[in-house]
């Protein structure tokens, strides 16, 4: 695309390629590393989310859905 918008501009070589304009100067910025998100004060712990994980996979609630685990919880 880089080669051809010159020669037959960007809005021509965007509709030749089937792609939008809007996506071609998207490509172009610069990708800015935003920081990392905090985890949530709500998130289960590395320990809850275990045991979370035990009863899930416990032979009681092997064939059942998340939610049929809640409600019988």
């Amino acid at each position: 695309m880089t080669t051809l918008a010159p020669q037959v501009g960007i809005a021509a070589a965007c509709r030749v390629l089937g792609v939008t304009r809007s996506t071609y100067y998207r490509v172009q910025q610069p990708v800015v590393a935003r920081p990392p998100r905090r985890p949530s004060r709500r998130a289960l712990t590395p320990e809850e989310q275990a045991q979370v994980r035990i009863v899930l996979s416990s032979e009681r609630f092997a064939d059942c859905a998340p939610r049929q685990i809640y409600a019988t919880l």
